[in-house]
Order: C-alpha cells, then sequence, then structure tokens
C-alpha cells in the first residue's frame, strides 16, 4: 500500500527546516503503522534528499541524489552521496555553497562569504567537508589550489 501525503506548514516568518516524519499531516497512526516511509526533498538545483525510515532498520537510509534534465538521456535519478543524520540543514547550506560558485571560475573564501551570507569559518568548513568527501553535482567536483590569502576554489570535471 502507498499513500502520499502532505506536510503540516509552519510559520512564515521561520525558514523550513529539514522535513522529518513527525511533518505527516494527520495523524500519527500513519508513520506509526507504515513499514516503511520515503521523504523526498528538494535541496538545491536538480538534487534531492531521499531518506527512507523503516521499522526494520535500526538507521535510516539517507542520500543525496541528483535529478537529471527533463529529456535528459541519463538515468533519472544518480548518487551524489550519503547524508549524515540531523544534517539536512547544513546540508542545504553546503549547497549553497557548491552552487555559489560558477563553472569556469576560482573563488576566494572571501567572495563565497558575500555571495552566501554566511560566516567566514562557516564556508571553510562547508567547503573542507565538501572536497574532503569528494562531494560531486552536476557533474561538477569541487577543487582547491593554492594555500593561506591566495587559496582559490573552482569546480572540475567528475
Amino acid at each position: 500500500m502507498i499513500v502520499l501525503d502532505h506536510l503540516r506548514k509552519e510559520l512564515a516568518q521561520k525558514a523550513r527546516r529539514t522535513i522529518t516524519i513527525d511533518d505527516i499531516k494527520g495523524t500519527g497512526g500513519k508513520a506509526q503503522n507504515a513499514d516503511v516511509v520515503i521523504l523526498l526533498e528538494s535541496v538545491g538545483d536538480h538534487q534531492m534528499s531521499f531518506r527512507s525510515f523503516s521499522k526494520d532498520w535500526d538507521t535510516p537510509v539517507q542520500i543525496l541524489v541528483e535529478v537529471s534534465p527533463q529529456g535528459s538521456g541519463e538515468p533519472k535519478f544518480q548518487y551524489v552521496s550519503d547524508l549524515k543524520t540531523g544534517g539536512g540543514g547544513k546540508n542545504k547550506k553546503r549547497m549553497k555553497v557548491f552552487n555559489a560558485i560558477k563553472p569556469g571560475e576560482k573563488v576566494s573564501n572571501g567572495e563565497l562569504v558575500e555571495r552566501t551570507g554566511f560566516s567566514a569559518s562557516s564556508v571553510r568548513i562547508y567547503l573542507r567537508e565538501l572536497i574532503d568527501e569528494e562531494f560531486i553535482a552536476q557533474g561538477k567536483k569541487l577543487k582547491k589550489t593554492g594555500e593561506g590569502k591566495v587559496t582559490r576554489y573552482y569546480l572540475s570535471e567528475k
């Protein structure tokens, strides 16, 4: 049996956090009686988080997938990376940093701070995580060149 449902609305002044099972509208019996609950959420251009919760598993499956453009001959969904538990909001911020880098350019941490509005230390942490995890999106991988004040970040082919 498949049940499609909507989520509870959040207050307008609050930014939406990552969706959870508790956000399913109506009685808690739907999620409690389901063998598996799957939550899909858009987290950036052409990307979705896929989270699957089962009463038979100790930990949920949480991955980031890339969605191929309409009419593309590629598979509709392609695995990008695992998502860390509880990292939904963080993953959105990391994607904002990643998407702030335009193909063909090399940018500094300071330029990304201006583009994203995040603190310099947060941008540095997100960049390091994206590089360490060898994160790939839209066929691009984040790379780093230089050290210290001359460090620049750029996107390269997979």
